[in-house]
């Protein structure tokens, strides 16, 4: 269980810092809809390896 939820909050993170790097609607101040969806799956992983 452990070490899938650390390759899905792996994952979900690279995939957010690609968009990020690549979207010109992204910046530290907003997101775009699929940013907002990607940094959604981020936080939720990151949130539920730290329990």
């Amino acid at each position: 269980m452990a070490d899938d939820l650390y390759a899905r909050y792996m994952k979900a993170a690279a995939a957010n810092r690609a968009h990020s790097a690549t979207c010109s609607r992204c910046s530290p101040d907003g997101r775009c809809e699929t940013g907002q969806h990607l940094e959604a799956e981020f936080q939720d992983a990151y949130l539920k390896k730290k329990r």
